[in-house]
């Protein structure tokens, strides 16, 4: 089975994402059902296609009315967008920025808060390459294999549907890790939905190294590493 990877264009409309037309095609969102939606340049979309995104990413289904005619189509995909930091793309790098401080807000205002919440995993440019570690295409294959059978044993499903009570029930932490996750409830202004998706994440990147049983410090906080743009002490 090939996973689909979606990739429209900047020009793409909020029909083409959603679908529509007379016969109620399905659009990128649903094309991209169990794979991925990728915006490159995403700033460049029109911010009527962002915010029609935000719905479906959460529900996983879009149902389109047209005509006369009802149609729910699913939409189970991870989005990953790419973006400049600005107009110009040199902001924060070691080159001259040119855009004024009223344009770069101007920028960045097209992505609303829960859409940008929706982002689970964030990385700047700078951190793209900066981990000693490497691994090989069938390695990294290896690990999610095991991620994958190992949240389905322990609880039927992906960390990625684990509702509030779900997350209660199935993800534990180690008395070093609970003292952690204390502190950023302290430090950090999280969101229900942030706190939900960084358990979420820790979870994940437990289960991709060995699959312990309990949650320790060092998977709450690279959760946060890549989660906030802030970098986070591990000790």
């Amino acid at each position: 089975y090939l996973r689909p990877f979606r990739m429209p264009h900047q020009s793409a409309t909020p029909e083409g994402m959603l679908g529509g037309c007379k016969d109620c095609k399905p659009g990128e969102i649903s094309l991209a059902h169990n794979g991925v939606l990728f915006l490159d340049e995403a700033a460049e979309f029109r911010t009527s296609v962002l915010q029609v995104i935000r719905v479906p990413l959460f529900q996983g289904t879009i149902t389109l009315s047209r005509a006369g005619h009802t149609t729910t189509y699913p939409a189970r995909f991870q989005l990953a967008m790419a973006t400049n930091p600005c107009p110009c793309g040199n902001y924060g790098s070691d080159k001259v920025c040119i855009c004024s401080e009223k344009s770069i807000k101007l920028y960045w205002k097209k992505f609303s808060a829960p859409l940008y919440d929706a982002m689970t995993v964030r990385m700047r440019a700078d951190e793209a390459d900066v981990s000693p570690v490497f691994y090989t295409l069938e390695e990294l294959r290896e690990f999610i294999s095991d991620a994958w059978e190992a949240q389905f044993e322990r609880q039927g499903c992906l960390n990625a549907d684990l509702n509030a009570e779900g997350i209660h029930k199935y993800i534990k932490m180690d008395k070093y890790a609970e003292a952690r996750w204390a502190r950023v409830g302290l430090e950090r202004e999280l969101t229900g939905r942030e706190e939900l998706d960084l358990l979420r994440l820790a979870r994940t990147i437990a289960d991709m190294h060995g699959n312990p049983a309990e949650l320790c410090e060092m998977h709450i906080c690279r959760a946060l590493q890549l989660h906030h743009k802030v970098p986070v002490d591990i000790i």
